[in-house]
């Protein structure tokens, strides 16, 4: 239910990554199980968890392609002239 709201708030290009949008959406999906300020608590910290998983993974993945973290360094290098 969480990742169809995720990809539903998305759709609407309000906020960045959806973030209101994601909350309120979750509001209404999940209401009737919690109360709103779990529910609006848990889709941040979701978001949050999955927006670090996203850095993390984008961090090993520019170390294994370029055998350095230092992204700079590997534009200035591709750069022409």
């Amino acid at each position: 239910m969480v990742l169809a709201v995720q990809r539903a708030a998305n759709l609407v290009p309000l906020t960045p990554n959806g973030a209101g949008t994601q909350q309120a959406l979750l509001v209404v999906a999940l209401g009737a199980g919690a109360t709103g300020s779990a529910i609006v608590g848990f889709g941040a910290g979701s978001q949050l968890a999955s927006g670090m998983a996203d850095c993390l993974l984008a961090l090993i993945s520019l170390a294994l392609m370029t055998g350095s973290l230092h992204w700079r360094r590997v534009l200035a290098v591709e750069a022409p002239g």
